[in-house]
């Protein structure tokens, strides 16, 4: 019975130690490595290199010559290729075997802490695989319009390895990326160069995203051709995406640094206010005049727009006052009339004309009816006293 739970106990330790020993070898690349889907690693003999080994949905890395294909090409496999057991791959006795490590300076585009927004991030320090596909944040300065206005511009590009023994063994200074950055900015550059700042704008709404057809496609899968991976690009994608391939006897990225170009997004742009080249600034000034002239404008027509509707009620209420007015004087000329005629119908017209007259007078000695004058009296003032006669000389008495 002890016997029996001994070796129980043995066959459950002994492997799940043995388990967890290859684990913790493989994390420090120590006699086994492991090697991350997405990736491509370069197992080291000494100084030299031995295979590459990749994980890549869909596609296979040569282990002699480091190119990449997809799974349904025609290329050949070659027998003896790497396998992994759980995803453990052997590397071989340390310290002559390892990964090949090296410096990576990039640009990340990672969240900001606590906020839907996106920052690029500097990186540095040793990395030891090779992303198959990875975005990269590019800063390009002083980028010129065709007015002349200085750009400081975010672009972020998506890279495709297409041959790592070349992105890692012949461009090791400055780096395959500081390639690829460098290409880029020129050709940003020229392309902002030939497009006013109203044509900048407008990119951010043209360049959304990845270039049809290059992300890696499920198995079975036919190749896009050209005319399907040009269907839907922005003339900004279709600038970078000349970088890939040979242009006018120039060889492209494709075959000097081992990397494609799949995705190219321009995220937004800035007018560099900080320059001092003479050119520059008059433009700037010349741009800013421009802009305050428009902004200027704009609110002259927002304050004709908010005049319109009082000019329009003013009208309104003249012609209502002018209306009234003229109906009213209509209304006091047909009452005229109407007395007129019932005054002259009357027997006694003459005498009411005459009492009419006296009582809207105020103050007149004389009243005019037709062609007789008479004298009247005003309410408000005493009536004359009679004059007395003259005494006359007493005549009684003696002479």
């Amino acid at each position: 019975m002890n016997d029996t739970f001994f070796l129980v106990g043995n066959a459950i330790v002994w492997p799940t130690a043995a388990a967890l020993a290859t684990y913790e070898l493989a994390k420090a690349s120590i006699l086994v490595t492991t090697i991350h889907q997405g990736t491509i690693v370069v197992m080291m003999v000494g100084d030299g290199v031995w295979r590459y080994v990749g994980r890549i949905d869909g596609h296979w890395v040569h282990p002699e010559t480091g190119k990449i294909y997809r799974n349904d090409d025609s290329e050949p496999k070659p027998k003896c290729m790497p396998r992994s057991i759980f995803g453990i791959y052997l590397l071989g006795p340390w310290p002559y075997f390892g990964k090949y490590r090296y410096e990576h300076p990039r640009n990340k585009y990672v969240k900001k802490s606590g906020v839907t927004d996106y920052e690029f991030v500097p990186r540095e320090g040793e990395v030891d695989s090779l992303y198959f596909q990875a975005s990269y944040g590019i800063v390009i300065h002083g980028a010129e319009t065709s007015e002349k206005l200085p750009l400081t511009l975010h672009i972020l590009i998506t890279t495709q390895t297409t041959d790592a023994a070349t992105s890692l063994f012949k461009n090791m200074s400055p780096g395959w990326l500081a390639r690829v950055t460098a290409a880029v900015q020129a050709a940003v550059r020229d392309f902002v160069g030939n497009r006013t700042l109203d044509d900048i704008t407008r990119l951010e709404a043209e360049s959304s995203g990845s270039l049809p057809g290059e992300s890696p496609a499920q198995p079975g899968q036919p190749a896009p051709s050209t005319d399907q991976k040009n269907a839907h690009k922005s003339a900004f994608q279709r600038a970078i995406d000349l970088l890939n391939d040979r242009n006018n006897g120039n060889p492209g990225l494709d075959e000097t640094v081992g990397q494609r170009i799949i995705a190219v997004n321009f995220l937004s742009y800035s007018i560099d206010t900080t320059s001092s080249d003479p050119a520059q600034k008059a433009s700037l000034a010349a741009y800013f005049a421009q802009q305050e002239a428009a902004k200027k404008l704009i609110e002259a027509k927002n304050l004709e727009e908010t005049a319109k509707p009082l000019a329009a009620k003013t009208r309104i209420d003249a012609d209502a006052k002018a209306y009234q007015i003229e109906k009213e004087g209509t209304a006091s000329a047909d009452a005229a009339d109407k007395m007129a005629r019932a005054v002259a119908k009357n027997p006694h017209a003459g005498n009411m004309a005459i009492a009419e007259a006296i009582r809207n007078q105020t103050g007149a000695k004389t009243l005019i009816i037709g062609a007789s004058v008479m004298p009247t009296i005003s309410a408000d003032e005493p009536p004359e006293k009679p004059k007395e006669a003259p005494e006359k000389p007493k005549t009684g008495g003696k002479q």
